[in-house]
């Protein structure tokens, strides 16, 4: 897994979460057993989409911000699919306390955009994702591309089965 586990990094803008580097390292461990990229860095351009590879365009969908919540605890997951996941009922407040330290560090007005194949214009990540449009060379990639004024975050996980 290739994560930043320190929100801040010297010659980068403080955000607020910058306080509290050891509640965002405890928030991606959560990824730590999965083939995952998890990676937040600057934003250098007013049209970000130069931060992130060109290629990645076609294949992202928006998604509300009240769902990126459950896509994280889903990208978290075996199989990367919740009913699946050992003793998820036990689990799931402490996972979804991580997700909300990760999205935390996204204020209002951010964008989220996946690549997921997902119904409605709320999808709920809880239930079976369908299929993806794949951004690596693994059959089935889900991810989170988060997007506000100063970061473009990535969070990424791959089913290498």
């Amino acid at each position: 897994m290739d994560s930043e586990s320190e929100p801040a990094r010297q010659g980068r803008p403080q955000t607020h979460l910058d306080a509290n580097a050891d509640m965002w390292a405890a928030a991606v461990d959560m990824y730590r057993n999965r083939y995952s990229f998890l990676a937040v860095g600057p934003r250098l351009h007013e049209d970000w989409l130069p931060d992130v590879a060109a290629e990645w365009r076609s294949r992202l969908f928006e998604i509300p911000r009240s769902a990126v919540v459950w896509l994280l605890v889903m990208l978290a997951t075996d199989g990367m699919e919740v009913s699946r996941q050992y003793g998820f009922t036990d689990r799931r407040m402490g996972m979804e306390e991580h997700a909300q330290v990760i999205l935390s560090r996204f204020p209002e007005g951010s964008q989220f955009f996946t690549n997921t194949r997902h119904y409605g214009a709320h999808p709920d990540f809880y239930e079976k994702v369908t299929g993806c449009w794949p951004m690596s060379q693994y059959a089935w990639d889900f991810g989170l591309l988060a997007v506000s004024r100063a970061e473009v975050g990535l969070i990424w996980s791959f089913d290498a089965s």
